[in-house]
Protein backbone atom coordinates (compact mmCIF):
# COMPACT_ATOMS: atom_id res chain seq x y z
CA UNK A 1 0.00 0.00 0.00
CA UNK A 2 1.60 3.57 -1.14
CA UNK A 3 0.73 6.31 1.22
CA UNK A 4 1.43 9.43 -0.26
CA UNK A 5 0.02 11.68 3.28
CA UNK A 6 -0.84 10.62 6.31
CA UNK A 7 -3.15 13.77 6.31
CA UNK A 8 -6.08 11.33 5.95
CA UNK A 9 -5.12 8.37 8.35
CA UNK A 10 -2.78 6.35 9.95
CA UNK A 11 -1.68 3.03 8.01
CA UNK A 12 -3.64 0.02 10.51
CA UNK A 13 -0.53 -1.96 12.23
CA UNK A 14 -0.33 -4.68 8.97
CA UNK A 15 0.27 -2.19 6.79
CA UNK A 16 3.19 -0.28 8.81
CA UNK A 17 5.99 -3.24 8.02
CA UNK A 18 4.38 -5.99 9.61
CA UNK A 19 5.93 -9.30 9.83
CA UNK A 20 5.35 -12.76 11.88
CA UNK A 21 6.42 -12.68 15.26
CA UNK A 22 7.28 -16.57 16.84
CA UNK A 23 9.62 -18.79 18.60
CA UNK A 24 9.67 -21.56 21.13
CA UNK A 25 11.51 -23.73 23.27
CA UNK A 26 10.98 -27.24 24.32
CA UNK A 27 13.63 -29.55 26.54
CA UNK A 28 13.31 -32.42 28.53
CA UNK A 29 14.72 -31.22 31.68
CA UNK A 30 16.08 -32.38 35.00
CA UNK A 31 15.22 -30.29 38.79
CA UNK A 32 16.23 -26.77 38.48
CA UNK A 33 15.64 -23.15 40.24
CA UNK A 34 13.61 -20.45 38.46
CA UNK A 35 14.85 -20.60 34.47
CA UNK A 36 14.56 -18.14 32.04
CA UNK A 37 13.98 -20.18 29.30
CA UNK A 38 12.70 -16.96 26.67
CA UNK A 39 13.41 -13.87 26.44
CA UNK A 40 12.31 -11.06 24.36
CA UNK A 41 12.91 -7.63 24.07
CA UNK A 42 10.61 -5.03 21.65
CA UNK A 43 13.13 -3.39 19.71
CA UNK A 44 12.74 0.37 19.77
CA UNK A 45 10.30 1.93 16.96
CA UNK A 46 8.29 -1.89 16.91
CA UNK A 47 5.18 -2.92 18.72
CA UNK A 48 4.01 -6.44 19.16
CA UNK A 49 0.66 -8.06 18.90
CA UNK A 50 1.02 -11.22 21.00
CA UNK A 51 -1.48 -13.61 19.50
CA UNK A 52 -1.50 -16.96 20.96
CA UNK A 53 0.70 -18.85 23.65
CA UNK A 54 0.69 -22.72 23.73
CA UNK A 55 2.53 -24.18 26.89
CA UNK A 56 2.62 -27.84 28.00
CA UNK A 57 4.22 -29.64 30.96
CA UNK A 58 4.90 -33.66 31.00
CA UNK A 59 6.54 -35.19 33.16
CA UNK A 60 8.78 -37.82 31.70
CA UNK A 61 10.16 -39.75 34.54
CA UNK A 62 8.60 -39.83 38.33
CA UNK A 63 10.30 -37.88 40.75
CA UNK A 64 11.55 -39.69 43.95
CA UNK A 65 9.94 -36.49 45.91
CA UNK A 66 7.62 -34.67 43.82
CA UNK A 67 7.83 -30.62 44.36
CA UNK A 68 5.33 -27.85 42.73
CA UNK A 69 6.82 -27.61 38.76
CA UNK A 70 6.13 -24.44 36.82
CA UNK A 71 5.69 -22.80 33.35
CA UNK A 72 4.58 -18.97 33.18
CA UNK A 73 5.16 -16.66 30.87
CA UNK A 74 4.89 -12.71 31.55
CA UNK A 75 4.98 -9.75 29.78
CA UNK A 76 6.86 -7.01 31.90
CA UNK A 77 6.66 -3.20 31.70
CA UNK A 78 5.84 -1.08 34.46
CA UNK A 79 4.18 -3.55 36.15
CA UNK A 80 4.39 -7.28 35.32
CA UNK A 81 1.45 -9.20 33.45
CA UNK A 82 1.26 -13.24 34.13
CA UNK A 83 0.03 -14.64 30.21
CA UNK A 84 0.51 -18.19 31.10
CA UNK A 85 0.51 -20.12 34.64
CA UNK A 86 0.87 -23.85 34.87
CA UNK A 87 1.78 -25.53 37.82
CA UNK A 88 1.04 -29.29 38.93
CA UNK A 89 2.78 -31.73 41.93
CA UNK A 90 1.40 -34.36 39.32
CA UNK A 91 4.12 -37.00 39.85
CA UNK A 92 3.09 -40.06 37.01
CA UNK A 93 4.77 -40.40 33.87
CA UNK A 94 3.58 -39.13 30.76
CA UNK A 95 0.64 -36.93 32.21
CA UNK A 96 0.19 -33.55 30.32
CA UNK A 97 -0.95 -30.24 31.68
CA UNK A 98 -1.57 -28.49 28.88
CA UNK A 99 -2.75 -24.42 28.17
CA UNK A 100 -2.99 -22.49 24.98
CA UNK A 101 -3.94 -18.85 25.38
CA UNK A 102 -5.22 -16.77 22.58
CA UNK A 103 -3.94 -13.58 23.48
CA UNK A 104 -4.50 -9.86 22.04
CA UNK A 105 -1.82 -8.32 24.40
CA UNK A 106 0.14 -5.51 22.78
CA UNK A 107 3.84 -5.36 23.71
CA UNK A 108 5.42 -1.34 23.30
CA UNK A 109 9.07 -0.67 22.42
CA UNK A 110 11.33 -1.40 25.46
CA UNK A 111 8.81 -4.12 27.09
CA UNK A 112 9.36 -8.00 27.37
CA UNK A 113 7.98 -11.50 26.93
CA UNK A 114 9.33 -13.97 29.23
CA UNK A 115 8.79 -17.48 29.85
CA UNK A 116 10.39 -19.22 32.66
CA UNK A 117 10.65 -22.96 34.87
CA UNK A 118 10.88 -24.40 37.84
CA UNK A 119 11.05 -27.10 39.19
CA UNK A 120 12.17 -28.32 42.77
CA UNK A 121 11.60 -32.16 42.98
CA UNK A 122 13.98 -34.43 44.11
CA UNK A 123 14.57 -36.31 41.05
CA UNK A 124 12.97 -37.30 37.77
CA UNK A 125 12.49 -35.19 34.59
CA UNK A 126 9.67 -32.92 32.98
CA UNK A 127 9.32 -31.85 29.58
CA UNK A 128 8.49 -28.30 28.89
CA UNK A 129 7.15 -27.27 25.61
CA UNK A 130 6.27 -23.49 24.38
CA UNK A 131 5.50 -21.79 20.77
CA UNK A 132 4.23 -18.49 20.52
CA UNK A 133 2.91 -16.35 18.04
CA UNK A 134 2.13 -12.89 17.12
CA UNK A 135 2.71 -9.67 14.86
CA UNK A 136 5.54 -7.23 15.19
CA UNK A 137 4.82 -3.88 13.12
CA UNK A 138 6.39 -0.23 13.14
CA UNK A 139 5.04 1.89 15.83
Amino acid sequence: MKVTSYAVARPAFYDRNAASFGGGYAAVVAPHATTTRISVTVASGKKVILEGVNSSVNRQTVATVAGLVNLYANITSVAGFRLVDIATTNNIALVRERQFVVVAATIYAGEIFDVYTEDPSTGGTVQYIVQYKGTTFDA
